[in-house]
């Protein structure tokens, strides 16, 4: 583990950028993948599946000496992806990451890692990545200032969540982060159980978002969710999507469960397209 790093407000996480080029997509893995997040399209690759390839230039990337904190115990927050071009199983990819912006407030340090996605030299997809490093001594500070209401959310589908989820995830992405695998690894980390990746949940919800809508396969379209309330596992949830009327260009939505019969927020997020 690291140790502890005195880091200065006005400074900027080191300039590094990692690359990979010219990687050959594994059909038997993508097919695991889609499974896991129940994406039927066998031709276009899920915008999930890539984040999936890009994971370990980020952990390369945190791992570094000159990264000032440990990977242990950050937070994911937010992540924003941008898809100008479907992805075909056939094609080969060159994938860049890099560090972003890194800003202090009242619960720690915030900052991003940029991951951009090449086809033929031409980008297909950009993804933002926002992770907390929480200040110890505000560890009861609510996590997600921003909240945006989800009143007017009605579509509603119910997902069962297996034990087992992050552990098929985990087999398929790469992410063996103990506290998404076991109850008692997580607990271990401090958490009351294991819970599920985030990424597996905001993958899940891209690909509800496509079989419902189907107006918006094969477009550009952007995705930005917010994490909240950690979901642990096993559970119940539901998926809310904003009713639309006619063509909408922006579809809305959350995954929320109940905790005493009370909803219990854990992501929400906006899908745009043209």
């Amino acid at each position: 583990m690291k140790k502890a790093v005195i880091f200065d407000c006005e400074n900027s996480l080191p300039l590094l950028r990692f690359r990979v080029q010219n990687i050959t997509l594994d059909a038997v893995r993508i097919q695991r993948f889609n499974q896991t997040v129940h994406w039927r399209d066998n031709e276009a690759v899920h915008p999930g599946y890539l984040h999936t390839l890009a994971f370990p230039l980020q952990i390369k990337l945190m791992l570094h000496q000159q990264f000032p904190f440990s990977v242990i115990g950050l937070v994911h927050l937010y992540n924003h992806i941008e898809q100008y071009k479907v992805v075909l199983a056939s094609d080969r990819i060159d994938i860049t990451c890099e560090f972003g912006e890194i800003t202090k407030s009242d619960i720690g340090w915030k900052f991003l890692i940029a991951s951009h996605f090449y086809v033929n030299g031409v980008r297909v997809l950009s993804a933002q990545h926002q992770y907390l490093k929480r200040n110890m001594s505000a560890i009861r500070t609510k996590l997600i200032e921003y909240t945006e209401s989800t009143s007017l959310l009605s579509d509603q589908q119910q997902w069962a969540l297996n034990s087992n989820l992050g552990r098929l995830y985990a087999n398929c992405s790469g992410d063996y982060n103990p506290i998404h695998l076991y109850p008692l690894t997580a607990k271990l980390f401090g958490f009351k159980g294991h819970i599920v990746h985030g990424m597996w949940l905001k993958s899940r919800v891209i690909s509800a978002l496509f079989e419902n809508n189907k107006n918006i396969v094969g477009k550009p379209f952007k995705c930005e969710v917010t994490f909240k309330k950690p979901l642990y596992l096993p559970n119940n949830v539901g998926f809310y999507q904003q009713a639309q009327q006619g063509y909408a260009k922006e579809l809305n939505f959350a995954v929320k469960s109940a905790k005493h019969n009370l909803p219990v927020e854990h992501m929400t997020g906006r899908l745009t397209h043209t």
